[in-house]
């Protein structure tokens, strides 16, 4: 059989799948949609990129395997989406249909975590304006700059890198007015205002496209979540008709602010960098191909080429990932290492389709690791908005769905290391403001109304 025949019936038994699976999962569960949409998105793209313009993976991306191999793997993604509808209907939904932990009322603590947010943003301005001269999506990237660039730097990275959360926050905050002065409300406006102002600056200045996407996406699942449930009913019912219009040009205007930041980030980085004189591909064409979504599945193509199994370092990578400062590479080190060695490091790789996992730990049988594995993390994350307090639910969703993108192209490990490093300590923030805290030995059923 001609490989390239083979190939393009795969891939489009592959997509048919995908939507299929996507649009039944969308049915049932928003939440779980959302990881579903990303894994097809990064899986989709690719492989069709692959099969239609080869110049591309082998001269920009320097990783073409012949079309056998994505063959295997577009028919390994199929046989994944498959099981992971599987996981999601038998495994994820018991999961997560009862409420883990319940909420009683305490005193507020606004005042605190507001001026805790300020030292946020009053640092993170500092630290932007000692380093602006040498931010570039090149040294974002550069292993060798980020560990000499000294304490500081490393500072101000990791709260540019956790200012997508921190924005979320104040917009939930200032979104609901749960708890809130009429003081406390327009400080977290100026708070939200300087922070998104800083935070698209220096987006642009590194060329980050995760970061925006993440931000985007808690925007959108916070008002699916805010429409959707019965959360902030008493305050919406005291609003005068001129305080929802005002809130609703705030909404409106802070989605057209981000909208055209996206935009503008995207231009300056569509330019002819990547234009190769051999390459007979256009280069809006490339512009369209070259996202974040289109390195990963490669790794996935690669790891079939080069029948890479090795389950031992799959969990040893996972198991030291999901844990801090051990410096044990990232699973793509492993993989991409079988046909690049040392073109991959901790800070600079092409990242890792989710399904690849599953290959390199259980071969042709992975779809079924795959199914199970991601069922299950998804499910975790999703048992952080099931609590019996709805704007704390929608601070959760919006945080988990942020990160739908990241997870796609990530390992198991990302599951268990995001939730201690990031989840529980952004929503600490929520909930001391909110004036909630954990009631202990509790279990509730959730009404499917309740849940989006």
């Amino acid at each position: 059989m001609d490989p390239e025949f083979a190939a393009f019936f795969a891939n489009v038994f592959c997509t048919i799948v995908s939507l299929v699976l996507l649009i039944k999962t969308w049915r049932r569960d928003v939440f779980f949609a959302a990881f579903f949409f990303m894994l097809t998105l990064y899986s989709i793209v690719p492989m069709w990129g692959y099969l239609l313009y080869p110049e591309i993976s082998g001269v920009v991306l320097r990783m073409y395997f012949e079309v056998w191999p994505l063959v295997g793997a577009s028919l390994f993604t199929a046989a994944s989406a498959a099981c992971l509808y599987l996981a999601f209907r038998f495994i994820y939904t018991p999961f997560t249909k009862n409420v883990a932990f319940q909420f009683q009322p305490t005193r507020s603590k606004s005042g605190l975590v507001l001026a805790a947010l300020f030292l946020y943003v009053a640092t993170l301005a500092v630290t932007y304006l000692q380093f602006r001269s040498v931010l570039s999506y090149s040294n974002a990237s550069d292993e060798q700059f980020l560990e000499s660039a000294g304490i500081a730097y490393k500072v101000f990275w990791q709260l540019y890198k956790t200012s997508t959360f921190i924005v979320l926050i104040l917009y939930a905050l200032v979104r609901s007015r749960v708890h809130m002065s009429g003081l406390d409300r327009k400080f977290s406006i100026v708070l939200l205002a300087v922070l998104l102002a800083l935070y698209i600056l220096i987006t642009l200045a590194v060329g980050s496209r995760t970061d925006p996407l993440a931000l985007t996406l808690g925007l959108i699942a916070y008002e699916y979540y805010f429409r959707r449930t019965a959360a902030l009913e008493t305050s919406a019912q005291e609003k005068s008709p001129r305080s929802r219009l005002r809130f609703f040009i705030f909404v409106a205007g802070f989605l057209l602010l981000v909208g055209v930041a996206l935009t503008v980030l995207e231009i300056s980085r569509s330019g002819g960098e990547l234009t190769r004189d051999d390459l007979e591909v256009s280069g809006a064409l490339q512009s369209f191909l070259l996202k974040d979504y289109y390195w990963p599945f490669h790794v996935l193509i690669g790891a079939i080429a080069h029948n890479y199994i090795d389950p031992l370092s799959a969990i040893a990578s996972n198991l030291a990932n999901s844990l801090m400062f051990l410096g044990v590479d990232y699973l793509q080190y492993f993989v991409v290492e079988q046909w690049n060695p040392g073109g991959t490091t901790r800070t600079a790789s092409p990242a890792i389709y989710a399904f690849t996992e599953g290959y390199v730990v259980m071969g042709w049988l992975g779809p079924i690791y795959n199914g199970i594995v991601w069922a299950m993390g998804i499910g975790i994350w999703r048992l952080l908005s099931r609590s019996n307090n709805e704007p704390f639910n929608a601070v959760a969703y919006a945080i988990c769905v942020a990160m739908a993108a990241n997870v796609a192209r990530s390992q198991s490990s990302y599951f268990i290391k995001d939730i201690y490093i990031l989840f529980l300590p952004i929503l600490y923030l929520y909930a001391a403001s909110a004036g909630l805290t954990l009631r202990r030995r509790s279990r509730l059923a959730v009404s499917p109304a309740s849940a989006p």
